[in-house]
């Protein structure tokens, strides 16, 4: 959710250290054991950011790993304050992004650091085209749009990272401040990428993708060509299992890559990710997708923590 500058002096004490790895401080309010996939993916996550970004190392991150962390946030479900992030594990990924980017460039328009953080974790899928984002809500690009700008933001970044690069992004990230006005936030569009926000924001409205594949998913597994069925082990011992709250854990299960979809047919040849995130492409030529939307395709299994079990699965389109 949002990053937010500081804390209550009256906030109270967060979950004590329970797992201390090679990056994080882990503090989860809850006793036990993590699953064996946790703090690998946490590290390897940690590193692809900061790959991306193309920044130093951040240093240690401490995660406070609870539910609701309104009362360390001052209401937000979750937040990144320095090195530090609060949350539940559905947001880690979001938060993460916060932490490095705000640690390492400072901070930035709310539609810039948002943005970056939803390109870099979400699927930024559209209804229907590019326009219903940018310009949905009228006020998108100023400071005062606090909640409904994710999803328009996230899209747009997406575009201008796989079109532009970092380096431009860089750029205008660095130029920018939290309390940019629209106006201001344009006119910094133009010093970083040298082509008006208007030129950008046309090209994006006649080209961008309708959805882009989320990048929660990279580092990428290998990528299966299409869906598969079966049985699924869960035991909190097994690398591909994650826990992601007290009584839960989960199984991540890649059920393929798709491209862009025109209609109900797929686009044989439409390139379904940046160059710069490290998915594999896979090529499903004249499939009949149904309304599939493009992207790495990911469904989890689950089950109690103390109940390990088999899970029977199958997938199918509809």
């Amino acid at each position: 959710m949002s990053f937010v500058a500081a804390i209550a002096a009256c906030q109270p004490e967060p979950p004590a250290v329970a797992f201390v790895t090679d990056r994080f401080d882990i503090a989860p309010e809850f006793d036990g054991p993590l699953c064996a996939g946790n703090i690998p993916y946490m590290e390897a996550r940690l590193s692809w950011l900061e790959e991306v970004l193309e920044v130093e190392p951040v240093g240690r991150v401490r995660y406070n790993w609870v539910s609701d962390a309104g009362e360390f946030c001052d209401g937000p479900l979750a937040c990144a304050i320095g090195h530090t992030l609060y949350g539940p594990w559905s947001e880690f990924e979001h938060e993460l992004v916060h932490v490095i980017a705000t640690t390492s460039m400072g901070r930035a328009s709310p539609f810039l650091e948002e943005g970056l953080a939803v390109a870099l974790t979400s699927l930024s899928a559209a209804p229907g085209v590019p326009s219903e984002w940018l310009g949905r809500f009228p006020h998108d690009l100023e400071t005062t749009a606090r909640g409904d700008f994710y999803g328009g933001a996230g899209h747009f970044v997406r575009f201008l990272l796989d079109t532009r690069g970092m380096a431009p992004w860089k750029r205008l990230y660095a130029a920018s401040d939290y309390d940019d006005s629209a106006a201001t936030l344009r006119a910094r569009f133009a010093e970083a990428y040298g082509e008006s926000f208007a030129e950008i924001e046309a090209e994006y409205l006649d080209a961008a993708w309708d959805a882009y594949p989320p990048l929660s998913g990279c580092p990428a597994p290998d990528l299966l060509p299409w869906m598969p069925s079966g049985e699924f082990a869960l035991e909190c011992d097994d690398p591909a299992v994650m826990r992601t709250g007290p009584n839960v854990m989960v199984r991540p299960i890649t059920l393929g890559l798709v491209t862009r979809t025109v209609g109900d047919f797929l686009v044989a040849g439409k390139r379904a990710s940046p160059d710069w995130c490290p998915l594999r492409p896979v090529s499903i030529d004249g499939l009949f997708v149904g309304s599939l939307e493009a992207g790495l395709h990911t469904a989890t299994v689950g089950a109690p923590l103390d109940e390990p079990k088999v899970v029977r699965a199958e997938f199918w389109l509809r």
